[in-house]
């Protein structure tokens, strides 16, 4: 609910699906003559095209235009990935009002956990959803060709959950694979720190390969190292910052590779994984050097 004599400086969206609830935020914008920031965390129409919910050319059309109206009438764009801001500032001719700025971690950089473990983990944490492409990794596990002693985690819920589970049990891979609903925050911590390392899956599609997902800021947070399944930015991000292994979607043999090389790291590697997590961390996660990069956009455009 809107109140009309509350004092605002200025007014922002953090644009999660869908986009069109910028809407009143833009019309309050306009109300109270303030500035309209809309930090952008998925691409719209496209997200829909990828994820199957909508097909027809003329109704993606319709929603683009929207979309365009949208943009044009917010004051600052802020992308979540850098990927997302090349797209808005090409489709959408936005020149210099997109800026990058990453979702901050909801924890802070943890400690360097150099213990042994006979068993490796691999976790994945967050939404089971048609985003995800689980398909590869359950491949993986099914094909006997990983080495002895790693196990997939996988915790979260979604509409692919219950999917997940009744390929686990027909593949008889329960021994292999836990798959588990929501934990609260202090468990789930603690299921972070006893992994070895942490899945990211993203299926083919026009935003789903310009995504940074969301868990990305929460695992990097544990400095160990990242296990990506994508055709999209996200790879070529971990490999470009050198904290992981990526291969392709449906690319089963290369994934069974990089799970393999990742258990047989040696303690020099895991390290390296390490620093360089810590140094992106701070650089684009750490909450008060995303605030302060806020500030210096904000003070920039003078809101």
């Amino acid at each position: 609910n809107f109140n009309l004599k509350k004092k605002v400086d200025t007014i922002l969206t953090f644009a999660t699906s869908p986009i069109f609830q910028a809407l009143p935020a833009i019309y309050l914008a306009k109300i109270k003559k303030k500035k309209h920031i809309l930090w952008v965390q998925d691409l719209w129409p496209e997200v829909l095209e990828d994820t199957g919910y909508m097909k027809n050319k003329l109704f993606l059309s319709f929603i683009n235009y929207f979309v365009s109206k949208i943009y044009k009438n917010s004051d600052i764009i802020l992308s979540q990935s850098e990927s997302f801001e090349k797209h808005l500032k090409k489709k959408y001719n936005l020149k210099n009002k997109v800026y990058t700025l990453h979702q901050p971690s909801d924890y802070n950089f943890q400690k360097y956990d150099n213990k042994s473990k006979k068993k490796f983990f691999i976790t994945y944490a967050g939404n089971f959803g048609k985003s995800q492409d689980f398909k590869t990794i359950l491949n993986a596990f099914k094909s006997g060709k990983i080495e002895k002693n790693i196990y997939l985690n996988l915790i979260g819920f979604g509409k692919e959950f219950k999917k997940i589970q009744t390929l686990i049990d027909e593949e008889d891979l329960s021994s292999k694979i836990k798959l588990s609903s929501y934990l609260e925050k202090r468990a789930l911590k603690n299921e972070f720190y006893n992994s070895s390392a942490f899945f990211i899956t993203l299926k083919d599609g026009k935003s789903l390969n310009k995504t940074l997902p969301g868990k990305f800021q929460t695992y990097i947070a544990f400095g160990k190292p990242l296990l990506v399944c994508s055709n999209g930015f996200i790879g070529s991000y971990v490999k470009k910052n050198k904290i992981g292994l990526a291969s392709r979607v449906n690319d089963t043999k290369s994934l069974i590779n990089n799970i393999n090389k990742l258990k047989n790291l040696s303690q020099f590697q895991k390290k390296n994984i390490y620093m360089n997590s810590k140094n992106i961390f701070y650089k684009n996660f750490e909450i008060k050097n995303v605030t302060r990069r806020l500030a210096e956009i904000l003070e920039k455009n003078e809101c």
